[in-house]
Order: structure tokens, then C-alpha cells, then sequence
């Protein structure tokens, strides 16, 4: 891969991670089923043109963005305890 297909990401600690741009639901429940590391669907984030998943030990959220007659691929990856929560409404926004 060239440094085009890498993203630069603000990590979970502070710093930055470089992450590979474009990553595709399967390659992502691949590396998971890999490393041993059992997941779920999330249902909660799995509507419309998304889906989510669940890394069960350490509660990692994958979602991904369904792009018209495409494959998954990777929008946003989250850790427990981020501070962010979908569930919760903000005012002016849907989520």
C-alpha cells in the first residue's frame, strides 16, 4: 500500500494511528476472527445504509457505511468510555 491509502486518526489516548483507508466489513471480521477475538452484530447502529459490530471483550464498536451496491466499509471505529454515545439525542441533530 502506498501512504495515500492510510488516514491519519486522532487514537483513544490522545495520540494519532495510522489506519488503512477503505477497510471492508469482511476484512474487518477477518483480522477479528484472526486474533481470536469474538463479535457481534449491533444492532442498535444496524439500520438504513449502515451496520455495526461488537468486538465482545473489549467492547470496540466497528461501523460501517453500506455505499449503494457496495460492500461495507469502515466509518468509524469507537471504545467504550470515549465520552461519545449515539443513543443519546442531541438537540438539532439526528443520529
Amino acid at each position: 500500500m502506498t501512504s495515500s491509502n492510510f488516514l491519519r486518526r486522532p487514537s483513544a489516548v490522545g495520540g494519532t494511528g495510522t489506519f488503512p483507508a477503505g477497510l471492508k466489513h469482511a476484512e474487518v471480521v477477518s483480522a477479528l476472527d484472526r486474533a481470536g477475538c469474538s463479535w457481534e452484530p449491533h444492532t442498535p447502529l444496524t439500520f438504513g445504509n449502515q451496520c455495526s459490530l461488537t468486538a465482545l471483550a473489549s467492547g470496540a464498536n466497528f461501523t460501517f457505511e453500506i455505499p449503494e451496491g457496495e460492500e461495507p466499509v469502515l466509518n468509524v471505529m469507537g471504545l467504550p468510555g470515549d465520552g461519545h454515545d449515539c443513543s443519546e439525542q442531541t438537540a438539532g441533530q439526528d443520529h
